[in-house]
């Protein structure tokens, strides 16, 4: 009697159940990673995040405007136009 209940059911109640039992072990373990990693690991990337805004990000800004205005530098001294001078400038 018990197993002709279960075997009635549709396919997609199964397809259903088989989610929920894969779901709930991986949201079981990312709840109990964030847990345990929360204070150590997250305080380390705001670090990382934080050295990266104040000193990496300003740094390749300039390297990049350098390389911008070598550029117009270059193309100056090759066509002697004035534009490419205002713009180095």
């Amino acid at each position: 009697m018990f197993f002709v209940k279960w075997t009635e059911r549709s396919l997609s109640f199964w397809v259903t159940i088989s989610i929920i039992l894969t779901a709930l072990p991986l949201a079981a373990s990312a709840v109990a990673v964030h847990l345990l990693f929360s204070r150590d690991v997250i305080a380390a990337y705001d670090d990382v995040a934080a050295r990266y805004r104040d000193h990496i990000g300003p740094t390749h800004q300039l390297e990049v405007a350098l390389w911008e205005a070598h550029a117009h530098a270059d193309q100056y001294l090759e066509t002697r136009e004035e534009a490419s001078l205002a713009a180095y400038r």
